[in-house]
């Protein structure tokens, strides 16, 4: 089968990767979250994301959620059934140079928590960012570190052992 998730003229929303989770593709597309049926590709259920997603969207599934990476540094958690928001974080703050935080590396679960960076870049360069854990369940930050210098820009982070590994864009 083939779906289309936008029209093929819209360069302006993105598109996420797909995932797969038991009898249905997930695929995030602009501001909202597609349920797909794995056999036929048609849409069984869509979800509302609070803002839209970056140029590369890595989303996760974990425990029954999806969990979507978004515009200014936020992820959304969804119910992976019902596509219904069970939590969000907060907007991380923008860069004067590089604007809103873009969330763009892979998500890295452990411990019941997700592990994320985020870059504030333009054409060029990042100009800061931020490497944030937050508890899978709940929704709620644990801790996020700045990095003032630069950002972390299509990386992902390794755990090993109590340590969080990352490489930001310097």
């Amino acid at each position: 089968w083939v779906s289309q998730i936008k029209d093929s003229a819209d360069w302006a929303t993105n598109v996420s990767d797909p995932i797969y989770v038991g009898d249905f593709v997930y695929i995030a597309a602009g501001s909202k979250l597609l349920q797909l049926n794995t056999k036929t590709g048609e849409t069984v259920r869509e979800g509302a994301l609070v803002a839209p997603i970056n140029s590369i969207a890595r989303m996760v599934y974990v425990d029954g959620r999806i969990i979507v990476p978004l515009v200014g540094g936020r992820l959304q958690a969804l119910t992976a059934d019902c596509l219904i928001t069970m939590w969000m974080t907060p907007e991380l703050p923008a860069n004067a140079q590089g604007g809103p935080q873009q969330s763009l590396t892979t998500l890295s679960l452990g411990d019941g928590r997700v592990y994320y960076g985020t870059a504030a870049a333009d054409w060029k360069t990042s100009y800061g960012g931020f490497l944030t854990c937050v508890d899978v369940q709940t929704g709620k930050v644990m801790w996020s570190h700045e990095n003032s210098e630069k950002g972390y820009y299509w990386s992902g982070a390794a755990l090993v052992g109590s340590h969080v590994v990352i490489g930001d864009d310097s």
